[in-house]
């Protein structure tokens, strides 16, 4: 078998779709990936014949498996804006400038004084600059350029690396060596900017996230592989256009389609991972953020809005109620959803998440539908404690990442509080490790309740374990009406023996935003 790992080293892959330049591939066509390889042996004085031995190896070989994350989904396309840019490719004085081109290369091998007499009667011969010429020289200039507009769509992967895999192939000893050497000349793929890592490894990643797209006839999913000869049509096509004039990849179109999983009965929660009702703030982006230690004031504004807003009473399984006592059910759930888990994550909530449990009948579910549509059509904020209002919008597509139901349900053994727990009973002191094992054990207890298997692993923290996420002291006491128990609240970081399917949302707050967690994949924490 030979894989192949390429890693994004900014996050991003950038490249245009053959057949529409506004649009980004994703997954990269590994016809692609073949041209960088030979554009890498074609920086060396001469190409070898070991080189050139493993470039025809793999352009015989069948189209590889690709396996990538978002595949299926693509949200992680970024929307396309055109710019305008100076082009580079101006010829604006090439016959002036041609005829001095021509009178100078005559010089080669005079002395430098004859040169430079040559030069100034080569000067006299052209003759002075026009009010045209010097009007067409000065657009040489980046300011006075023309622009062309262009467009740079760009792809942000959940999983930033991928790998091509061609199950049946076998390298030999020579030609293993040399395909190493070819990949450490591929900086990019793509664009110039898509910036890559790429290696041969043993085999890809294993990560929840991450699909495998493979050939198969009549899928109507086209990508482009090479055919037996594209190096010569490479060399070909290079001779023809030297880089610099227009050009299309060769390219030998393939089928492909993904490789349906073998389904593991894997654990789940009680609330439904798919089926979301997302609730969008646009305030998020432009007027400020409501941070995310509020998320409880979020969740009980919208919750209220819910209740005012059903047919009266209002139903079980917006109140969590039944007979004026705590419903033994489980019922709605609201997730505020803030921005956490990566390097420039700001904390700031991005919308809600409105959640069925998995038992909800279809009855509930619309008595949930009904009350919201009449609180949007109603257009009034959600109204906070202490003066701040928040807009929301329902976004069925909504643009950020936080707003996918995939980025909270996992598959995944490990998983880190996005708020923390607040755990139903007190545990004693923190700071004494019999406190900080009873805590780690209400942890463990509350999982179970909403159908996971206990961790086998819990830490805890007063300080977050994701990027973006706040420490507990931001967060007000809770509950916070008065004459009600304060519960102890802690961050904590689970790891379950199999992966299991979320969302995980646990203690004493887990229907009004508090305890919920996001799943962590491979080095992430």
């Amino acid at each position: 078998m030979l894989t192949i790992e390429f890693e994004l080293l900014t996050g991003r892959y950038v490249a245009q779709q053959v057949n529409d330049r506004a649009a980004v591939e994703w997954p990269p066509h590994p016809a692609r990936f073949f041209s960088a390889l030979v554009a890498s042996s074609g920086h060396v004085s001469r190409r070898v014949d070991s080189h050139r031995d493993v470039l025809q190896a793999l352009e015989n070989l069948p189209a590889p498996h690709i396996i990538a994350s978002n595949i299926t989904d693509r949200s992680g396309a970024r929307t396309v804006n055109s710019v305008f840019v100076p082009v580079n490719d101006t010829d604006l004085v090439a016959g002036r400038w041609q005829q001095l081109s021509e009178r100078l290369t005559s010089l080669k091998g005079k002395k430098a004084e004859s040169a430079l007499a040559a030069r100034d009667a080569a000067l006299t011969a052209v003759g002075e600059p026009s009010g045209s010429d010097l009007k067409a020289a000065a657009q040489l200039l980046p300011a006075h350029r023309p622009r062309k507009e262009r467009t740079f769509p760009s792809f942000s992967p959940d999983v930033p690396r991928f790998w091509f895999c061609w199950p049946e192939a076998n390298l030999s000893a020579t030609q293993l060596p040399a395909l190493r050497a070819l990949l450490d000349g591929v900086t990019a793929l793509g664009h110039s900017s898509s910036q890559v890592r790429c290696a041969v490894v043993e085999k890809p990643h294993e990560h929840a996230l991450l699909e495998r797209f493979v050939p198969r006839f009549g899928s109507g999913v086209s990508i482009r592989w090479v055919a037996p000869g594209q190096l010569e049509r490479l060399d070909s096509e290079f001779e023809r256009h030297q880089g610099e004039k227009p050009r299309v990849l060769p390219s030998w179109p393939v089928s492909y389609g993904i490789e349906q999983p073998v389904e593991r009965a894997l654990a789940r929660s009680h609330f439904e991972h798919d089926g979301w009702i997302v609730l969008e703030f646009p305030t998020a982006r432009h007027q400020g953020r409501i941070q995310g230690s509020r998320a409880v004031d979020v969740a009980k504004a919208l919750h209220g809005a819910l209740a005012a807003n059903a047919s009266q009473p209002a139903p079980e399984i917006i109140t969590g109620r039944s007979d004026g006592k705590p419903t033994t059910r489980e019922h709605l759930a609201l997730f505020p959803l803030p921005d956490v888990g990566h390097s420039h994550a700001h904390g700031g909530l991005m919308g809600i998440g409105i959640v069925f449990p998995r038992s909800a009948t279809e009855n509930e579910r619309l008595q949930v539908i009904d009350a919201l549509g009449e609180f949007l059509r109603s257009d009034r904020p959600l109204t906070l404690p202490r003066g701040a209002v928040v807009r929301a919008k329902h976004s069925e597509f909504p643009e950020s990442r936080a707003l996918h139901e995939k980025t909270w349900a996992g598959p995944a053994r490990r998983w880190a509080t996005v708020t923390p727990v607040a755990l139903d009973r007190h545990p004693g002191d923190l700071s004494k490790p019999q406190g900080l094992a009873e805590a780690a054990k209400l942890v463990g207890d509350a999982c179970e309740r909403i159908g996971l298997p206990r961790p086998r692993g819990v830490e805890l923290s007063l300080n977050p374990f994701l990027a973006g996420s706040h420490p507990v002291r931001d967060f007000d006491v809770f509950p916070r009406e008065p004459g009600r128990l304060r519960k102890l609240r802690v961050h904590a970081l689970l790891e379950f023996a199999e992966p299991v399917v979320g969302p995980i949302s646990v203690g004493a707050g887990r229907f009004v935003g508090l305890g919920l967690f996001r799943p962590l994949h491979g080095g992430e924490s």
